[in-house]
């Protein structure tokens, strides 16, 4: 089932081979390959990788398969060029002739595909340009995902299962995507698991505008803010967030909405807002470059997703020290829950149980405490991006220096 040698009779691209270049010589020019860069989880997660990468043994790369975005002010350094192949809807396979002039051009030797979404073109164009080595990571599913017809998903997994066998290595951020690639095929000897790391929310300039950004919302001292950051997108399922506001002010609850983000969902939110009659206790502050003041104006954190892989918004709320109340679905149980939990993991997300469990959390200032005590544990033990860098740059160095072995055979 190879794509190739019609691709290359059709195009007439002619192929440049990549030599596999020592570790111990010359840095690696790593490529991450998203769909777009634009603010999301997964491109968070990119940026701190060609932030922190190290460059005495790394040079980093960023390209779009459509086009860059509002992601771009997350780089800290100038040295990383971030290109837009600008594919077309659908099936594009000229972007997959760029892909690799691009790898070629750039001497890639290792590229980095991110989600169904670069698979396949990463894939072909990785061959093509004859890259030494192709790790693909798998963050989670989109809700349009889940909701494939049986058919078309049946194909989807057929394809997946087959490109899985191209790659060198696959890394997912959580058990339940792990489960999921190896049912597709993927075998466990190619299969590494590297949570999702975040930068620290907690500095002590957040902290400091707590009271400014409150007052600012025109908040009481006895007003508790619950809020949540994210793409304000069906799958966040933040109607359901507003339902559960709703009931809590209605129970008695003193309790005020606050999300950070931007989206397709923001007007039709508004409006459900206006409906239950909560407008003026909600609070849409669209897409902060910095979340990191609006969380500690916060006093609980609320994950109400119909799926979740390992969600960086929950990791940031850990990091800033928030109790947690979240959905039953991807690692959010295994980030929040447990003996010492970090807040409360819901049966069900309703608005009826969130009400319940944010109320518990409101009524126990020590149940509340402990919590945010056990969240930035947990955070400084498992989920700094510095401790997720590291683990990316050791992968990387062995699949380039195995590749690099082969070479010398």
């Amino acid at each position: 089932m190879s794509l190739l040698p019609t691709l290359k009779k059709s195009t007439g691209h002619r192929t440049k081979t990549t030599r596999p270049v020592s570790p111990r010589t010359k840095r690696q020019t790593i490529a991450w390959v998203v769909h777009t860069f634009d603010v999301g989880g997964l491109e968070r997660c990119v940026a701190h990788l060609a932030n922190q990468i190290d460059r005495k043994r790394f040079r980093p790369l960023i390209v779009c398969l459509n086009q860059s975005g509002t992601a771009t002010p997350w780089l800290e350094q100038e040295d990383v060029p971030v290109l837009s192949l600008q594919k077309q809807p659908g099936n594009d396979l000229k972007v997959v002739r760029s892909l690799a002039e691009v790898l070629s051009d750039y001497e890639v030797n290792l590229v980095h595909s991110h989600n169904w979404g670069t698979l396949l073109e990463t894939s072909l164009a990785r061959r093509w340009a004859g890259v030494s080595a192709h790790l693909h990571a798998e963050h989670g599913l989109e809700l349009k995902d889940l909701q494939l017809p049986r058919m078309r998903k049946f194909a989807r997994d057929r394809v997946t299962s087959w490109l899985y066998r191209q790659v060198d290595l696959c890394v997912t951020v959580s058990d339940p995507i792990s489960e999921r690639v190896m049912r597709l095929g993927l075998k466990p000897s190619k299969l590494e698991l590297v949570p999702n790391g975040v930068s620290d929310m907690r500095t002590e300039e957040a902290v400091s505008q707590r009271a400014s950004i409150r007052r600012q919302l025109k908040l009481s001292d006895n007003t508790y803010l619950i809020g949540s950051v994210g793409r304000l997108a069906e799958v966040k399922n933040f109607p359901t967030f507003l339902r559960a506001i709703a009931a809590m002010r209605a129970a008695g609850d003193p309790v005020a909405g606050l999300l950070v983000g931007d989206g397709p969902e923001l007007s039709t939110l508004k409006g459900l807002a206006d409906k239950l009659g909560i407008l003026r206790h909600m609070y849409f502050v669209g897409r902060q470059n910095d979340a990191a003041p609006w969380l500690a104006a916060m006093d609980l954190y609320l994950n109400c997703s119909h799926s979740e892989g390992m969600s960086l918004s929950i990791l940031e709320a850990l990091s800033a020290g928030l109790p947690a109340v979240v959905s039953p679905v991807g690692e959010n149980p295994t980030l929040v829950g447990g003996e010492t939990p970090a807040g409360i993991v819901l049966n069900e997300t309703t608005p009826e149980s969130i009400q319940s469990a944010c109320h518990c959390l409101i009524e126990d200032p020590v149940r509340r405490l402990n919590a945010a005590v056990q969240a930035r544990d947990r955070y400084e033990k498992h989920y700094a991006s510095r401790q997720m860098v590291l683990r990316y740059e050791k992968l990387y160095q062995k699949l380039t220096a195995s590749r690099w072995s082969l070479f010398q055979k």
